[in-house]
Order: C-alpha cells, then structure tokens, then sequence
C-alpha cells in the first residue's frame, strides 16, 4: 500500500459523487470500478445531503490511510480510496426529509471521502459552521474534537464533570491535532 495508489481523477459527470463507507442508502449505485464513488442521477437518498468541498484537514488516520495500514479503510473500502474525514463547505443538493438546506454552509464528518469535490454525507453527521470561523478553521475540527471528546469520556470528565472539585489531566503527547484540543477541552 501507499502513495504510488493514489492519482487524481476528475468526477466525471455531476451525477458521480464521492461516498464514505458510512453510508449505506439502498439506493446508492457504488461504481463497480471504484467503491468510493456512487452514481446518484435521483439526488441524494433521504436524509443525506451532497457537499461542495470548500475545504478538508489532514489527519494522522489520513496518512495512515496514504500508507496502506488504515485497517478498516482496508476492510470496508479497499483501493482505489478517496482519503479524508474533515470536510467544510456549501450543502449543493439535499434528499427528501434533509436537516439542512441547499446553499447551507457545513462543517461535518465522513468515513472516508472528504479529499474530493463533492461528497454524500447523512444529514446527522453536518452541522452549520460557526458564526466567525472560517471555512477552513470549521475543517480542522471534526475529527481531532471527537477524539478529545472520547479521551474525556473515558477518563469519566464528560459529558459531566465529576463530583469532585479537585482534578488534574495529564495529556501525553499534546503536539498533534487531537492532544492539543485535549489540552484545550481539559
């Protein structure tokens, strides 16, 4: 596995988007050629949304990803794979039932995918970018906030603080994305 596996490759029609292995809509038509990449000449299935990528981050899992040793990008996609899970940009087109809005700016997640033009993501897994952040500050939070939130989670210091006032955290490794908003959360 790695880098000589991966080439730049125009969508080639408005209809062919991106996927994350995430989503499973019965009526998502993967490409026989390339399990990242769907055909949706419908739309997008109810409850999902297709996103114009304004911008994406890199994560340490994307380079692993780059490698070949990102174990379930192995398992559930195989390769060819579209890396990337951080994405930010415009909402282009929506399914029936859809929480946001065409021309809704969104900051979400995916299983895979992000490093690409458009992307199919459920609904559930976007949200609007805060108001004062930019699009690519939006980008750079999805995957490394969630790591944080689930250290904290395991060491019992959310979604509630413990009863006693007395607490101290010790983060290992506070120079990548996720331990510096360990730090910052903490």
């Amino acid at each position: 596995g790695g880098f000589e596996r991966f080439a730049l490759e125009p969508l080639p029609v408005e209809s062919v988007v991106t996927v994350g292995y995430n989503v499973t809509a019965p009526t998502v038509e993967r490409l026989p050629t390339c399990n990242s990449l769907a055909r949706l000449p419908d739309g997008p299935p109810p409850g999902h949304a297709i996103v114009r990528i304004k911008a994406f981050s890199v994560n340490y899992a994307d380079v692993t990803i780059r490698w070949g040793l990102y174990e379930s990008a192995i398992k559930y996609v195989g390769y060819p794979i579209c890396p990337g899970f951080d994405l930010a940009g415009v909402v282009e087109r929506v399914g029936p039932g859809a929480s946001v809005q065409e021309g809704d700016t969104v900051v979400g997640i995916t299983f895979f995918g992000a490093y690409s033009e458009r992307v199919l993501v459920p609904c559930h897994q976007l949200f609007a970018v805060p108001k004062g952040m930019s699009i690519a500050q939006a980008a750079a939070l999805p995957s490394v906030s969630g790591t944080a939130l689930h250290a904290l989670a395991l060491a019992g210091l959310w979604p509630s603080l413990p009863a006693s006032r007395n607490r101290a955290v010790l983060v290992h490794s506070a120079a990548g994305g996720g331990g510096r908003k360990l730090v910052q959360m903490a």
